[in-house]
């Protein structure tokens, strides 16, 4: 009975926010706010894009985000930008803020019961009719809202109050300046989030920032929102009129000092000219008692990070369970320290590993993967460490339990090549894939095997034991062999590549005690079934020296040739053959090797490169369900640590050009696949490659997939590593 272990692991539900230039001002402030009043809302990007098109320097920031949700501008092609970039969310909803909309996600004030020293600052019923200059600059700096609903009241019963009113809010920066328990929706937003980024030549990552932007700047306040995920020590907002009124008042000044250790502050602006902002610092009373100040026009942003890794996620609390069947349930534990039954918006990553298996890495799912089959709840989704995320909504949170499926390697990839990809038509894709009978020879080929691909190129790659198989293999008919028969052989064979010498069966040599050695490795590929035991018996009758297997074996027989009776002769020496499904894995004919061979081997080459690596055998697809004669078929299909692998597999490489009858070759056949299941490499493979065409049929794949982000790798199968079954030989 298989075990298999899931962990789980909580975390904030990651936003993405998709505007266009029409989006203006005021709607990006209200995106802005309302983050602040969801867990991890600090840390969601808001990206401009033109003509449905990412910004180049954002792309590779937007797929490190790894979005479970977006939200996003009306005028933006969604389809369009889900087809041309690597990000698989839960789901999209466009922005419309004319209605009452939230966010998708929990209370920031969730959180609030990890403070309970702190004052929750709340506006008073009578705060929104303030009228002021600097109540943007609150919400926007500290999330304090014109109004308070009964969840945040609710969520915060732990905690004191601080309400905000007309009686109070001239002292209210002047408060914010001498009390440091004080709780603001903009602090919890931030907690239990994500590692920042590291910056290349970091020169801002010890410093304060104002970020001083225009009355209606768009450009500085998409700066403010999306700098936050880069390494600070803090960030400030101001419209220059915000900015013009706080530099004169002394309280923000002592709000200032509290950012201990900071050597200056630095200011930024689009909007802005240095001139201008140098005036204003300038007249700043009493300057010389503050930090020192750098302004600064930022034009390299976003900026450049330290390297490449992706960066750790944070998670609340992590749970691993055991389950022993392949379906079952898993429990969903509660956010520590919740105060109410119903939080909900919340994520999960899910890691499953099969306990049996000898590999530490967990089942990895190619991109875009539909987990639905997996995951019984509505939204889940394949993340970008190839694992599963879950969105955990009231629903869930009320049940406790998920159900949850644990894939077989053929689920997981029929279901990404049939499932809906991105782009594709429902008339332009695969609706069901079967297996062949090459398929189910090269299945039976490997559970012969055990699935040891390590095993399978020790033993062909072996100078001896790979050309004594793939040469038996090529013979006709059934060819019984003694333990004699393989002493003489591999006598022979060590001769001629010089390694047998005058002191062979010295006790160090590597002839040494050769007939024991052959017997152990017989013995070995028995136990396997990769040889079966029997004997060679001749009939009196009609002469015939024919091989009966170990399980035919009778004292009285009948000869498969005349059918005569015939006794089992005394003394009889034991003779193996090779199993014929072995056999037929290799050779179809004397003169024909058999493709499955060329496809055994390139998924033993393409399993070193990987930890986590699943196949199936050849597939035939369909782009019909009720159709008999498929589209094509695919030699390789397989997963390495997440990524979807498909491939052709040739004997020589010149049969990758030969047209059929319709003119195209088996390299068009493949590229029209590719565009359909999207794979995330295609490999090609031959055992023998003429003129350099394997590399040639490389280059012809990638040009026709130019437009593509589908690598394309190709592999030469490289045979007899002199005695690489060593153990055999010492």
């Amino acid at each position: 009975m298989n075990k298999y272990s899931v962990t789980i692991r909580g975390r904030y539900t990651r936003l993405l926010y998709l505007i266009t230039p029409t989006f203006n001002y005021n709607s990006i402030q209200t995106l802005v706010i309302e983050n602040q009043t969801i867990w991890g809302g600090r840390f969601h990007p808001i990206i401009q894009v033109d003509e449905n098109r990412i910004p180049p320097e954002y792309i590779n920031w937007v797929e490190n985000h790894d979005p479970d949700i977006i939200y996003y501008d009306v005028n933006v092609d969604i389809a369009s930008i889900l087809t041309n970039y690597n990000i698989n969310p839960y789901y999209t909803e466009p922005l419309n803020l004319e209605t009452p909309w939230h966010a998708m996600g929990t209370n920031t004030y969730f959180l609030a019961s990890e403070f309970k020293d702190r004052k929750a600052v709340f506006p008073g019923s009578k705060y929104w009719q303030i009228k002021d200059d600097l109540k943007d600059w609150y919400a926007i700096n500290f999330g304090i809202s014109n109004h308070i609903n009964n969840a945040d009241r609710n969520l915060t019963r732990e905690n004191s109050i601080l309400e905000i009113d007309s009686q109070n809010y001239e002292k209210l920066l002047s408060i914010i300046a001498t009390d440091d328990k004080l709780l603001f929706k903009t602090m919890l937003s931030q907690l239990y989030s994500e590692q920042e980024r590291d910056i290349v030549n970091n020169q801002d990552g010890s410093c304060l920032e104002f970020i001083v932007g225009g009355e209606d700047s768009r450009e500085d306040l998409l700066y403010y929102v999306n700098r936050a995920l880069y390494k600070n020590k803090g960030l400030i907002y101001f419209t220059i009129s915000q900015f013009q009124i706080l530099i004169k008042n002394a309280d923000f000044w002592v709000f200032i000092r509290s950012f201990r250790f900071l050597p200056k502050i630095k200011i930024k602006s689009y909007s802005h000219s240095e001139v201008k902002l140098l005036k204003l610092v300038k007249s700043i009373p009493h300057v010389s008692d503050y930090k020192i100040f750098e302004i600064q026009k930022d034009e390299k942003f976003p900026y450049e990070l330290n390297n490449e890794k992706k960066y750790p996620r944070y998670s609340i609390f992590q749970s691993t369970q055991t389950i022993i069947t392949s379906n079952g349930f898993i429990n969903i534990p509660k956010l520590p320290k919740s105060i109410i039954p119903d939080i909900h918006g919340w994520s999960i990553d899910i890691d499953i590993r099969d306990l049996e298996n000898t590999s530490t890495a967990p089942i990895l799912l190619p991109k875009r993967s539909k987990t639905q089959f997996i995951i019984g709840t509505q939204h889940s989704r394949t993340n970008s460490n190839n694992t599963i995320s879950i969105l955990v909504d009231r629903q869930v949170t009320t049940t406790g339990v998920i159900g949850i499926h644990i894939p077989t390697a053929e689920e997981i990839i029929k279901f990404r090549i049939t499932g809906s990809n991105y782009g594709i038509t429902s008339d332009n894709k695969i609706q069901r894939c079967t297996p062949s009978d090459d398929s189910n020879r090269l299945l039976g080929f490997m559970k012969i095997f055990s699935f040891d691909f390590t095993y399978i190129e020790k033993l062909f790659n072996d100078y001896f034991w790979g050309n004594w198989i793939i040469d038996t293999s090529k013979k006709e008919n059934t060819y019984p062999f003694s333990t004699a028969t393989i002493v003489n052989e591999l006598t022979e064979a060590l001769t001629k590549t010089g390694n047998i010498t005058a002191a062979i069966n010295g006790p160090n040599e590597i002839g040494a005690n050769l007939p024991v050695k052959v017997k152990n490795i017989i013995g070995e590929l028995c136990e396997k079934n990769i040889l079966l035991k029997g004997f060679k018996i001749k009939c009196k009758t009609c002469s015939s020296n024919i091989w009966y297997s170990l399980d035919r074996i009778k004292n009285e027989m009948i000869c498969t040739g005349c059918h005569a009776t015939m006794a089992f002769p005394i003394d009889s020496e034991m003779h193996y053959v090779i199993n014929e499904l072995v056999r037929k894995n290799i050779y179809r004919e004397s003169n024909t090797p058999d493709g499955n061979y060329t496809v055994i081997r390139s998924l033993a080459k393409l399993k070193e490169y990987y930890t986590s690596f699943y196949f199936t055998p050849q597939l035939d697809l369909f782009t019909d369900q009720d159709v008999h004669k498929p589209l094509g078929d695919l030699d390789l299909v397989c997963v390495g640590d997440g990524k979807f692998i498909i491939g052709e597999c040739k004997h020589n490489s010149e049969a990758f050009m030969v047209r059929e009858s319709n003119g195209i070759n088996s390299l068009d056949k493949l590229v029209s696949i590719a565009k359909m299941v999207q794979p995330d490499i295609i490999v090609l493979a031959c055992a023998i490659d003429k003129y350099d065409k394997l590399q040639k049929a490389g280059k012809y794949v990638k040009h026709k997939l130019h437009n593509r982000n589908i690598m394309v790798q190709w592999i030469k199968i490289i045979e007899k590593s002199y005695f690489s079954m060593d153990y055999i030989y010492r």
